[in-house]
């Protein structure tokens, strides 16, 4: 949900369909956090699970400076405030954090699209943006600040979320510098896809408008080691945004130019359980110009899977531990919100036939992002907006954050799902207390538990990619996902 930034821009939506809509009721939506602004504003990021067993998460704006919170919630609501951004003078520290994800230490990483080192060339003023690590306790340090380079030509303002790749090292994207510089104000550069390593930032590329412009998304890696992320905008042809891959040493590929009928401004992309298969949305084009949901090959072959009728901004489904697609609409939906329809939670299908299962009405938010599923197989999320409408900062609501019970049973997830024989795999859960085995694809492995939501096994020799089961005192948890043994 990069682009459903409230502080820049607004959007006027509904939604209706034109594949196949099936209307569910009776699924169990619980309003576990309305934002405050003191607490945090605008909380426009997905939830990520820490190794506690808790939820984490960040807000755009709001808190004690008024550019954000690292907030942790517990599964039952619990909110707790654990840092508060820009508050280091000129905001060195950062401001406006964007999404988190969960590294091999158990730390949390991200960026800030604002705050730390202040250039000319960056929008707003306020700075370019930061990369920094954080503790589950709320302890921050800024790894970096963007626009060390002359003319910004290491990149500024991180929106998406970072990836830790299987060597250790992250990657990401920025929306704004690089070499090429001939982009749309006010930029001064059309974006850039780094690598950070012990030895600093490494730029690998610097888009020019032929393969794409101001990427806002992340990055996600494929099985194969590679790198696969969107632009939003430009590209060959229609110039209706781009798909890439690139490598950990900068080899970069075009891999699929949007023309408008295969959609248009592309979003995040997603890992499932199909070998070789990327999902993704589109926030315009397909069939009515009014966004899409997508599949592509990691060669780039793009399939639409549904074509929405009116503009939802759709956000990329993620595939729950049942092998079924759950994703939400900012907007759109039956019932409305000022200016907008509120948004709504749908469960689309392979073969295109969407099933609303909740449609947002202002009182437990509106204009909800993309959404995590718990190890305990609820899904979990937040709104940007909505709430409570006396929200101080926020006219339309601080957001909420929310949970959704589809009935699905207790899974275990992994930190990273990728690993070569002998080394370590990270796993989250919960009742790990008493655990008796570990197995990967059936081979047995060595393992240490570390707390009941955690532990850490060794990948045994002869292990093969496949699923991962837990042997636990209440019976055996197996892995949303297959983990990949690499080699």
């Amino acid at each position: 949900m990069a682009k459903l930034d409230g502080w820049k821009r607004g959007w006027t939506v509904c939604l209706l369909c034109v594949a196949t809509t099936i209307a569910a009721y009776g699924q169990k939506l619980t309003t576990m956090v309305i934002f405050d602004g003191t607490s945090g504003e605008y909380p426009n990021a997905p939830l990520v699970q820490g190794i506690d067993g808790n939820l984490y998460g960040t807000t755009e704006r709001g808190g004690a400076y008024g550019w954000g919170t690292f907030f942790q919630m517990t599964p039952s609501g619990l909110l707790t405030t654990l840092y508060n951004f820009c508050a280091q003078l000129n905001c060195t520290d950062g401001a406006a954090p964007g999404p988190l994800i969960l590294g091999t230490d158990g730390n949390f990483y991200g960026t800030t699209g604002a705050g730390g080192r202040q250039r000319q060339q960056c929008e707003p003023a306020l700075g370019c943006g930061t990369m920094f690590r954080i503790t589950l306790a709320g302890k921050l340090t800024t790894l970096y600040r963007f626009c060390a380079k002359t003319q910004c030509m290491d990149g500024f303002a991180p929106e998406g979320a970072l990836v830790q790749g299987v060597d250790g090292n992250l990657y990401g994207a920025t929306i704004g510098g690089g070499s090429y510089t001939q982009c749309d104000p006010p930029y001064g550069g059309c974006g850039t896809v780094f690598k950070f390593d012990p030895n600093g930032l490494t730029t690998l590329h610097s888009f020019d408008r032929s393969d794409g412009e101001n990427p806002d998304t992340g990055l996600v890696q494929a099985p194969n080691g590679v790198f696969y992320g969107t632009t939003p905008y430009l590209g060959e042809g229609s110039g209706e945004g781009t798909l890439y891959s690139v490598t950990s040493d900068g080899t970069f590929n075009t891999l699929h130019s949007f023309e408008g009928s295969d959609g248009s401004e592309p979003s995040s992309l997603t890992l499932g359980t199909r070998s070789g298969v990327l999902f993704g949305a589109t926030e315009a084009g397909g069939t009515s110009g009014q966004g899409t949901l997508f599949t592509t090959t990691l060669q780039g072959l793009v399939t639409t899977i549904y074509s929405f009728d009116s503009y939802s901004v759709p956000s990329t489904p993620i595939e729950g531990n049942d092998r079924k697609f759950y994703g939400t609409t900012a907007y759109g939906g039956t019932n409305s919100c000022p200016f907008v329809h509120c948004g709504t939670i749908f469960l689309v299908s392979s073969k295109g036939i969407l099933t609303t299962l909740y449609n947002f009405d202002g009182s437990d938010g509106y204009a909800p992002g993309t959404l995590l599923q718990s190890t305990t197989g609820n899904f979990y999320g937040t709104t940007a907006e909505g709430g409570d409408f006396t929200c101080p900062n926020g006219p339309n609501g601080c957001g909420t954050a929310f949970r959704l019970d589809e009935g699905l049973d207790s899974f275990i997830a992994f930190v990273q799902a990728a690993g070569r024989i002998g080394k370590t795999a990270r796993i989250l859960g919960q009742g790990f207390t008493g655990t008796t085995g570990v197995s990967f694809n059936g081979t047995p492995a060595a393992f240490t538990v570390t707390s009941d939501t955690f532990l850490a096994a060794t990948v045994p020799d002869g292990a093969t990619t496949g699923y991962v089961t837990v042997t636990t005192s209440s019976g055996k948890l197996t892995s949303n996902m297959p983990f990949h043994v690499l080699p």
